[in-house]
């Protein structure tokens, strides 16, 4: 839904409120120039672009209360009350455009939206972004520990690649419905050699901690694959 010049998800099911968080990256421009926006649907995960860009994640799950974990960039994230249905069939709502014009629209086009019912499993490979930024972990120089935002695990398989110049300590962090995060692993990293981790527990977002032993280091490699 778009209103005050915020694009805003929903998802759920009959119940509680359903999640509603607003998506970041609404191009300026989006009611002169021609954009694209594409809903993708999985047996546990939403996701949200616009542009071919990650802007938004729902996990599709029974919490009781939806839950907004982040709100803006690189990607906002929730989580469901209720698991709506993953092979619905596809209503768009389609309001704003004036009547008396057939090729003129106030807003979003509705022609720009796609709505697609995907795999059960996701097929996304993504560069980490540092917590709350657009800003990627790859290449980033650093004196001090480096977060990355959160990607999304629950019922999927995520593989982590991560490499930098100089040794120290990742942490695998996981969310709880308490709103904290807490260490479900910690692994060696060496100095300039590629190292590859799964994570071996179904939980529902995790992120990486990167703490350097020998200071500045700098990150070469910092990269999901999840299906």
């Amino acid at each position: 839904m778009l209103h005050n010049d915020k694009l805003y998800a929903f998802s759920g099911a009959w119940g509680d409120e359903p999640l509603k968080m607003s998506l970041p990256g609404l191009p300026e421009n989006y009611h002169l120039e021609r954009h694209t926006y594409t809903i993708s649907m999985h047996e546990t995960l939403a996701l949200w672009f616009i542009d071919s860009h990650l802007r938004g994640l729902a996990l599709l799950t029974h919490t009781g209360k939806s839950m907004v974990v982040h709100e803006g960039h690189p990607y906002s994230i929730g989580l469901t009350s209720m698991k709506p249905s993953a092979s619905l069939g596809i209503l768009l709502d389609i309001d704003g455009g004036p009547v008396d014009r057939e090729w003129v629209w106030n807003d979003i086009h509705p022609w720009q939206l796609r709505v697609l019912e995907g795999s059960p499993r996701p097929s996304l490979l993504l560069k980490l972004h540092l917590l709350r930024s657009r800003s990627l972990l790859e290449g980033k120089v650093t004196e001090k520990q480096l977060i990355s935002h959160p990607i999304p695990a629950l019922g999927l398989q995520v593989t982590l690649l991560f490499k930098a110049d100089e040794s120290g300590r990742l942490s695998i962090e996981t969310y709880t419905l308490n709103g904290t995060w807490e260490e479900l692993d910690s692994l060696k990293i060496p100095e300039n050699k590629l190292i590859s981790y799964t994570i071996g527990e179904n939980v529902p977002l995790v992120r990486v901690s990167y703490s350097p032993k020998t200071v500045p280091a700098t990150i070469s490699v910092a990269q999901v694959f999840i299906c």
